[in-house]
């Protein structure tokens, strides 16, 4: 009887604990869901608009793309990454009210976006290139959409609902496949067009988060608590748009001076290229979400390095075999999928197949730098990568879209260097008492 009541008193704690990681276990899956269906429709409007659009149409968007990018990067560090920290700290006890602020900033910020992108737009299609300032109006006009979009799927996961957020990209997906298959049976998808599709999916995405939760699109308060949360984001959020603004020069920059210096046609062809090891990329961007947090619980251990140099053996070899396979079978592939007409890039396969060997190692090291809460060391990474990048721009007027791709394999290859120079000098039991670097 006693060794019953034993049993018993065993079995809550051990029911609790299951309960738990199972809980653990369903929001992770939740997350990478969401995460791929996101990623796979990115990747999939790439695939269709390099077949349905004009090479010079899908340069000029490619461009636009490039030009939209950094401005989301800022806003991303502005209001989403602080919102995932304070969202679920400093703020929880006040969610609605929190989160009806950042949609009246949301507002604010976009629309600095879009009269920006529309300004630059008009100039581009004046003074430069008409296609690309077409796009680039185009996603003036999307910006506050898709920006939307982007800031109402992530509360989910400061509510702990990253399944709503699944289902947001699900419609998101859907959106945009019909969208721009109906622009392109009515004949009217082009580089400007191309970007509005975005935005209509991002409206089905943003009434359906409406629909599962009731969320104010204006805020009636201000007053202190809103100066709180403005002084809260900048302090956080400007050293995030530091590194989101580095991160997106090292790997977008040439989206801009392809297209000056080679052409339109070339730039379709750096982003073909691009789009062979985008979903490998994707799936590291998603592993890096889940290494973060299983670094930082085995911080303390005398064998976490150990751990993340297993994990980093695991990356590397899966991406060599990936790079092999794209060396072997890419050119194949783009004449296929495309129908011949990037045919004379083809021989560049193989060289972008070897930038996923560096991005394998970075995602290990970026983790690990980050479990130890050293993201001024990442940041210090992203930046040599863009002072690498820039240099790289002289390869373009060297060797054309092969000095292109040289530039990005190197600027990869350096942010892969520094984070490991940070690895190496990190010791688990003192960065512990460490004092952290500017927050990311």
């Amino acid at each position: 009887m006693q060794h019953g009541n034993q049993i018993a008193a065993g079995g809550a704690p051990t029911l609790g604990v299951i309960r738990g990681l199972g809980r653990v276990v369903g929001q992770t899956s939740w997350a990478v869901i969401d995460h791929g269906l996101l990623s796979f429709a990115n990747f999939a409007a790439n695939l269709v608009l390099a077949l349905w659009l004009t090479p010079a149409e899908y340069g000029g968007y490619v461009a636009a793309s490039a030009v939209f990018w950094i401005a989301l990067s800022g806003y991303d560090g502005l209001l989403i990454q602080p919102m995932m920290v304070f969202g679920s700290g400093r703020f929880h006890d006040r969610p609605s009210t929190y989160l009806a602020i950042l949609v009246s900033f949301h507002w604010c910020v976009s629309a600095m976006i879009s009269a920006a992108l529309a300004v630059g737009g008009l100039g581009v299609m004046f003074w430069g290139s008409p296609l690309s300032g077409l796009s680039i109006l185009g996603y003036a006009v999307a910006a506050p959409l898709v920006l939307l979009q982007q800031l109402l799927g992530r509360t989910f996961y400061v509510w702990s609902h990253p399944w709503r957020a699944a289902v947001t990209s699900a419609i998101y997906m859907a959106g945009t496949f019909a969208i721009l298959y109906a622009l392109y049976r009515s004949a009217t998808l082009s580089s400007f067009t191309a970007p509005l599709a975005a935005a209509g999916a991002s409206t089905l995405a943003i009434t359906g988060a409406i629909a599962m939760r009731r969320i104010r699109l204006w805020s009636p308060w201000g007053g202190a608590f809103l100066r709180e949360v403005a002084a809260a984001h900048w302090r956080y959020g400007r050293w995030t748009v530091l590194t989101a603004v580095a991160g997106w020069a090292r790997g977008s920059i040439y989206y801009l001076v392809v297209p000056v210096s080679v052409g339109l046609e070339a730039n379709a062809a750096l982003n073909v290229l691009w789009n062979l090891v985008m979903p490998v990329i994707q799936l590291y961007v998603a592993g890096s979400a889940l290494l973060v947090p299983a670094f930082s619980r085995h911080r303390q251990d005398r064998r976490f390095k150990s751990l993340m140099w297993r994990v980093l053996l695991v990356l590397v070899a899966g991406a060599s075999v990936y790079a092999l396979l794209i060396g072997l079978f890419g050119g194949t592939l783009i004449d296929l999928v495309y129908h011949g007409r990037y045919t004379q890039y083809t021989n560049l396969a193989w060289l972008m197949g070897l930038i996923v060997l560096p991005i394998a190692a970075s995602t290990a090291f970026g983790a690990f730098l980050r479990a130890h809460e050293r993201p001024d060391r990442v940041l210090s990474a992203n930046v040599a990568a863009t002072v690498v990048a820039c240099i790289g721009i002289i390869a373009i007027d060297a060797w054309g879209l092969r000095g292109a791709v040289l530039g990005l394999l190197a600027s990869c290859v350096t942010t892969m260097l520094v984070m490991l120079w940070w690895v190496l000098r990190t010791d688990s039991r003192t960065e512990a008492q460490a004092p952290t670097g500017p927050p990311v």
